[in-house]
């Protein structure tokens, strides 16, 4: 008799508990007909709800846990998007001056730790406000696009970076390159803006400046942008059309520093 009052007992509280209540036919059909003792049967199953309700905490926040992750990846990647269009040039799709300097900044920090050589090249078209004047700014914008173009078919590594620096001039980043790959790059590039051709009848050409070191502490980044730039300028007042390759970066590193401090 006491077993049947703490069997109608105890089924009556699974039957009005939410969590419990689908298991009461299992009690009632399953359990007591084996004979098992009704308070251990409880026990058993109540054990058994317990394991089950953890699985579904573990699910719930495994599911949360996948919801998150996803979250995440889907910012990393407006992120890495974000960052890509502030550092791209909208005109020709190549990096612009941002990208440069973040480039170059790393280029120069592993060339200076691995003690490697660094080149650079400063690239102006020649005579562009000209064809700007004549043809329009809309044929202008397709010739820097052509010239970007012509440049990157020049470049067949991967670490080879070409950016747009600015107008209509752009930079050119060799890791590891001595002044021999500078000069073999220069004339590339010379080559491949004169080959190409336009419905109006004009031809473009380039003016180049590079050089190549392996980074030391008495020459500084900024400083050998400038060695190099000064070096574009050169190319230009020698005629245009042309590459002028500083053979003695040291020494011209040392003449501008000189020349800053004179001013």
């Amino acid at each position: 008799m006491t077993h049947l009052v703490n069997y109608f007992f105890l089924l009556g509280i699974f039957y009005t508990s939410p969590v419990l209540a689908s298991y009461a036919d299992f009690i009632e059909m399953n359990l007591v007909t084996l004979g098992i003792n009704v308070s251990v049967s409880i026990l058993l199953l109540w054990a058994l709800v317990s394991i089950r309700h953890n699985k579904m905490n573990h699910k719930s926040a495994n599911s949360r846990l996948d919801d998150l992750q996803k979250q995440l990846a889907n910012i990393s990647r407006q992120n890495s998007r974000l960052q890509r269009e502030n550092t791209t040039d909208g005109l020709t799709g190549i990096g612009n001056r941002a990208h440069f300097e973040i480039t170059y900044k790393m280029e120069w920090d592993r060339a200076y730790r691995e003690q490697s050589p660094i080149a650079m090249l400063m690239i102006d078209i020649d005579h562009f406000k000209k064809v700007n004047d004549k043809y329009g700014h809309t044929e202008g914008d397709k010739c820097l696009i052509a010239v970007a173009m012509a440049i990157r078919g020049c470049l067949h590594r991967a670490s080879d970076r070409l950016m747009r620096y600015g107008g209509e001039e752009f930079a050119v980043l060799l890791s590891g390159s001595d002044l021999e790959g500078v000069q073999l790059m220069s004339e590339r590039i010379l080559s491949a803006v004169r080959s190409l051709e336009f419905i109006q009848g004009f031809t473009l050409s380039v003016s180049i400046g590079g050089a190549s070191l392996v980074p030391e502490k008495s020459i500084s980044a900024n400083c050998f942008v400038r060695i190099v730039d000064e070096a574009l300028y050169r190319a230009k007042d020698g005629g245009r059309d042309r590459c002028e390759i500083v053979m003695d970066t040291r020494s011209s590193a040392k003449a501008l520093t000189t020349d800053m401090m004179q001013h």
